[in-house]
């Protein structure tokens, strides 16, 4: 089992981080799912590394002000 951060990315800019732990990154990726609103940005991460990023709806600026 590994320690997953999900970060969902409102559309308003601020961000909802949940910690998990997890069996696999797919496992990790659909919890994120399964939280996220069909308009939120969503990151995950393990340790450091940042493992799914939907850049698609988060933007630039909102990824800066997370500090990334």
């Amino acid at each position: 089992m590994e320690n997953y951060e999900i970060r969902l990315v409102r559309k308003q800019g601020k961000s909802i981080v949940y910690a998990s732990t997890y069996i696999s990154d797919y496992a990790a990726l659909r919890g994120a799912r399964m939280i996220a609103n069909s308009e939120d940005g969503i990151e995950i991460w393990r340790g450091m590394h940042c493992i799914y990023r939907d850049s698609a709806r988060a933007t630039a600026g909102q990824a800066r002000a997370m500090g990334l």
